[in-house]
């Protein structure tokens, strides 16, 4: 299930608090997603979707698939990979794996339960998917853009990305969320380091659909 989607069952776990530790108090607006519909799903999305759409991939895909790409994490991973990455590298405080081969079901799975909190850039081709994502992480504070990630994916997992209904050919999503306070647990209010990463974001999150040109909202309260 997607960030999107947990936030929305009232599911948020770990890894969906890990991708709002860096926000402040504010609006943003984030996980931009087109999507066309046709014999099968054509996905272009903001770059934070790349994570949820290799996990999609990687835990329904059923056949070997090619891969390639970048993992790009805070930390030395060289001896956690199964695979074998063409490159390995560091610049600046970040770590890189690059990788250009045959990937399974399960070493997809793998990839994915590792490096969950960090930042998967890669690339799947299979008979019934394909993800494409791009190779350098965006700037900071940029406007979001809607061609970072492309996939195409069986229709079956329309209710993935829209919920409200499956009668549109074009559906454009966005979500812009509303942080109005960080609650930080007492142990952690004099260590800013920690209160960031333990603090909670609550506020409000406005889900914008655009259905063949017929536009609705969603608000709902959130704790992130």
């Amino acid at each position: 299930m997607n960030t999107i989607k947990k936030i929305f069952n009232n599911e948020v776990d770990e890894v969906v608090h890990h991708k709002f530790t860096r926000y402040g108090k504010g609006e943003f607006e984030r996980f931009l997603i087109k999507v066309k519909k046709g014999k099968s799903l054509q996905l272009n999305t903001s770059w934070d979707w790349s994570n949820d759409l290799f996990e999609l991939v990687a835990f329904n895909v059923s056949e070997d698939v090619d891969l390639s790409g970048k993992v790009i994490a805070g930390r030395d991973f060289e001896s956690e990979l199964s695979l074998e990455p063409v490159k390995y590298s560091k610049r600046g405080k970040l770590y890189t794996a690059e990788f250009k081969c045959k990937a399974s079901p399960s070493q997809l799975q793998e990839l994915y339960e590792k490096f969950k909190l960090n930042f998967i850039l890669l690339k799947v081709k299979s008979s019934s998917f394909k993800l494409s994502c791009g190779s350098s992480l965006p700037k900071p504070g940029g406007e979001i853009k809607d061609n970072f990630c492309k996939a195409t994916l069986p229709l079956d997992l329309l209710d993935e990305f829209v919920w409200e209904s499956s009668d549109f050919k074009v559906a454009t999503i966005v979500h812009k969320f509303k942080i109005e306070d960080i609650v930080i647990p007492d142990e952690y209010k004099n260590d800013p380091a920690m209160a960031r990463l333990k603090g909670k974001r609550v506020g409000t999150l406005t889900r914008s659909l655009d259905l063949d040109g017929k536009e609705s909202s969603e608000d709902i309260r959130v704790e992130l």
